[in-house]
């Protein structure tokens, strides 16, 4: 059987339905992971930050659900990168 990234064993008949749900769960958690430890970032007590941060954040999140939900619809778009430097 082949294997995939960090030796995880991908069988042989592997349909794509079961491959998208072996991945793409994965993947989700990651993201919802990322976004619980970003919002620990609204802690005033230890960060100290702008309005215009937050409307920053915010606009980069939406592009990107906004290009997920276009891949899924089969229209593809380049990739956008997050800066607080402009």
């Amino acid at each position: 059987m082949p294997k995939g990234k960090k030796g995880t064993v991908i069988p042989a008949d592997e349909s794509k339905r079961d491959r998208f749900m072996r991945v793409a769960e994965p993947r989700v958690r990651g993201v919802v992971k990322g976004l619980q430890n970003l919002r620990k970032c609204a802690n005033r007590a230890t960060y100290d930050y702008a309005p215009d941060d937050i409307e920053r954040i915010q606009k980069i999140l939406s592009i990107e659900l906004s290009l997920l939900g276009q891949a899924f619809a089969g229209q593809t778009q380049g990739e956008d990168l997050f800066s607080f430097k402009r």
